[in-house]
């Protein structure tokens, strides 16, 4: 895939992980990121590597097929499901928006 990786990982497995085109340049744009993610993924259509869908996360058949794929060991569904319903905020000010009594700034 890049000299690089493969000089070092000669024998890494490699996966393209697919997000929404315009999930990814709505966040690139957002951090101030110069970046077209429709011609990047016309880069990684090209590339034969296993892909992994991230709109697919919520389903549990999807996640085990990836999990026995990737890790090898037994599936845990239940865990799966519980993990899948969380609500889990990357965005600190959506985190701190829902949460305001844990917001530092707003506490002084």
């Amino acid at each position: 895939m890049t000299p690089i990786v493969d000089a070092l990982y000669p024998e890494a497995r490699r996966f393209v992980l697919y997000r929404d085109i315009e999930q990814i340049q709505a966040s690139t744009d957002r951090h101030g990121v110069k970046f077209n993610a429709a011609e990047e993924m016309k880069i990684l259509d090209a590339i034969e590597v296993p892909r992994i869908y991230s709109s697919m996360f919520g389903d549990l058949e999807y996640l085990e097929i990836l999990w026995k794929a990737i890790i090898g060991l037994p599936f845990d569904a239940e865990r799966a499901r519980m993990l899948s319903e969380m609500r889990i905020d990357t965005d600190v000010r959506k985190y701190f928006a829902h949460r305001p009594y844990l917001n530092p700034v707003a506490r002084g």
